[in-house]
């Protein structure tokens, strides 16, 4: 099976205002979408008109298993737009099937002289950076960190071939994810709860991510003459991990039963600079063996 490899030319500049979708012009979203849904014959079933989002989830009566990308950039990268333009149109494409994380590491990630002197690095993100090897060539990503043909870090031009086959299929349990947000004290309690549909042979870790969304900061992009956009949004931006690098257990137990349940609850204090509205919660289970993830979940901290 033959995937489309997408022309970066084509994509305008990114200056959307907060929280908007990435715009592509007309010409690269036909040709992706067009090719996308071939290639997902093997789901549900997808109807036009192009442009909206996939409505993965027909039957409702079943768990999906949602799918994690994992986008590792940093705001002197001049070609990490590129990698930002496809993780927005996966996400307009496949909707809440799709759960991006953005990881500012690496040298390209650090601050650089007033300009560039935003720092969105994580203890979290430079753990999991060394752990896979990232480097300091980017971008790079990992689709729930599976390894497709002994390769669990990908270029951003194959992320769209390796996210379709994933996207629809059954879960092995499920996640929910209720915070709770006290203005007044920032403070924020999120209790987990995980039900398990199938057995599950092995040890399962779960980490609990937290996420601030369209930060405003300088950009280097090479396809652009002026080589940079001062007013870019960065999205998805990885802010810490509530469990540390690795995560928790999920259970004590190496074999998990379908119907059993898990609960785990959670406390923190957001700091004065992080904006509440724009926070968002990640929930990642992964399997022990070989930490492919199974499950994925996110819910916003706060909606007043």
């Amino acid at each position: 099976m033959k995937f489309p490899v997408i022309n970066m030319k084509f994509i305008k500049r990114y200056e959307a205002a907060p929280l908007r979708v990435f715009t592509t012009v007309p010409f690269l979203l036909r040709t992706f979408l067009i090719t996308g849904c071939i290639c997902l014959l093997s789901c549900d079933k997808i109807e036009g008109p192009y442009g909206e989002k996939v409505k993965v989830n027909v039957d409702t009566g079943t768990v999906k298993r949602k799918v994690l990308l994992e986008d590792f950039t940093g705001h002197t990268c001049g070609n990490c737009p590129e990698a930002a333009a496809i993780t927005e149109q996966l996400h307009s494409l496949y909707g809440e099937q799709i759960v991006p994380v953005c990881i500012h590491v690496g040298f390209f990630a650090d601050p650089a002289g007033s300009k560039y002197s935003a720092n969105y690095k994580t203890t979290a993100g430079t753990d999991l950076a060394a752990f896979y090897g990232i480097g300091d060539v980017l971008p790079k990503g990992m689709v729930n960190r599976k390894d497709f043909d002994g390769k669990k870090v990908l270029d951003h031009q194959d992320w769209p071939s390796k996210v379709a086959p994933l996207v629809n299929q059954q879960a092995d349990l499920s996640v929910a994810i209720s915070p709770t947000y006290t203005a007044a004290s920032r403070k924020m309690e999120v209790t987990l709860d995980f039900k398990l549909l199938h057995d599950v042979p092995e040890q399962l870790y779960y980490l609990l991510y937290l996420l601030e969304d369209s930060l405003q900061s300088p950009q280097k992009n090479y396809a652009l003459p002026e080589g940079e956009v001062l007013n870019y949004y960065h999205r998805y931006v990885l802010r810490t991990s509530l469990n540390g690098s690795w995560g928790a257990t999920i259970s004590n137990g190496n074999n998990l039963s379908a119907g059993q349940t898990f609960k785990t609850e959670h406390t923190y204090t957001l700091p004065a600079q992080w904006n509440e509205k724009r926070m968002s919660l990640v929930a990642i289970v992964y399997r022990a063996s070989d930490r492919e993830v199974i499950q994925v979940e996110n819910a916003k901290v706060w909606a007043p």
